[in-house]
C-alpha cells in the first residue's frame, strides 16, 4: 500500500499544481487589465493616487472575487449597479456630483 501511495502522490501533486497554474494565469492577466484601466482613469480624470488606489481595490474585489469553485456565478443586477455607482462616485461622474 505504501508503495502505491509513493507512486501516486507525485502524479496527483503534479495534477494539482497544473490546475493551480492554469487558474492563476488568467487571473494575472485580468489583474493587469484592471491596473491598466485604473491607470487610464487616473490620467483621464486627474485622480489622486489615493482615489486610484481605491478604484483598483473596488475593481479587484468585483472582477477577481470568483474562485475556482464558483463556476458560472455572475454578479446580480444589484451588485453590478452598486459596482457602477461606486466607480462613478470615485470618478466624479455620478449624477449627484453635478
Amino acid at each position: 500500500m505504501r508503495e502505491k501511495l509513493l507512486l501516486v502522490s507525485p502524479v496527483l501533486g503534479g495534477v494539482v499544481l497544473l490546475v493551480v497554474m492554469i487558474m492563476r494565469f488568467p487571473q494575472s492577466e485580468n489583474e493587469e487589465a484592471i491596473r491598466q484601466r485604473v491607470n487610464e482613469w487616473e490620467i483621464e480624470y486627474a485622480l489622486s493616487q489615493s482615489v486610484a488606489k481605491e478604484l483598483l481595490e473596488i475593481e479587484k474585489e468585483f472582477h477577481l472575487s470568483e474562485s475556482f469553485f464558483s463556476f458560472g456565478r455572475s454578479p446580480t443586477p444589484e451588485e453590478v449597479t452598486a459596482h457602477q455607482r461606486a466607480i462613478k462616485s470615485r470618478l466624479g461622474t455620478d449624477e449627484s456630483s453635478h
